[in-house]
C-alpha cells in the first residue's frame, strides 16, 4: 500500500506504544499526502474519537496483520450476536435488546484484563457458549495486537458464563 508511508507507520507505532491516540489528526494528514482513498476515514481521524475506535482506526491502517486483526474481531463480535439471557430480550418487540458489537466487545475486554470484571453482567450466556471453542485464544492475541493490551492471566474466564 503507497499510503503505508514511514510517516504514517512512525505516527501509527508512536500512538500504539504511548497508547495516547490525540494525534489521530496528524496522522490524517500524513495519509492524505499519502494519497489514501478513504475520505471517510481521514475524517474519524480529525474527530474527537472514543479510544476503542482510535485503536481500530490506526490498527487498520498501521500494518496488515493488525487490519486482519481488526477484521477477525469484527466477525468474531457479529458471531456472538445477541445475549441470550431473558432480562436482555425485548418481550414487547420479541427481539434481543443487546447485540454484541466491537465496541462492546473490546472495551469488556479491556475492563476484564485491567479488573477481572467484564462489566458486562450476569446474562451473557448465549456469548459464552458461543465461544466455549477454541477462539477465546485467538481472541485474546487479535485483541492485544490491535490495542496494545496485556492478555490476562485467565484467558478463558472472560468468556465463561457469569450467572
Amino acid at each position: 500500500m503507497n499510503w503505508r508511508t514511514a510517516t504514517v507507520v512512525q505516527l501509527c507505532e508512536g500512538m500504539r506504544e504511548s497508547q495516547d491516540y490525540s494525534a489521530t489528526p496528524i496522522l490524517a494528514d500524513a495519509l492524505q499526502d499519502a494519497d489514501y482513498p478513504h475520505a471517510g476515514v481521514l475524517a474519524r481521524l480529525r474527530n474527537d474519537l472514543p479510544l476503542w475506535e482510535a485503536e481500530r482506526l490506526v490498527a487498520l491502517i498501521y500494518s496488515d496483520k493488525t487490519a486482519d486483526a481488526v477484521e477477525w474481531l469484527d466477525g468474531y463480535a457479529l458471531e456472538l450476536g445477541p445475549a441470550g439471557y431473558p432480562m436482555y430480550f425485548d418481550l414487547e418487540n420479541d427481539a434481543p435488546e443487546v447485540v454484541m458489537t466491537y465496541e462492546m466487545l473490546v472495551n469488556a475486554a479491556r475492563e476484564y484484563a485491567t479488573t477481572g470484571d467484564d462489566g458486562l453482567g450476569a446474562g451473557s450466556m448465549s456469548w459464552s457458549n458461543a465461544t466455549c471453542d477454541e477462539n477465546y485464544k485467538q481472541f485474546w492475541d487479535k485483541w492485544a495486537l490491535v490495542t496494545g493490551g496485556a492478555k490476562p492471566n485467565d484467558d478463558d474466564g472472560f468468556f465463561s458464563c457469569s450467572c
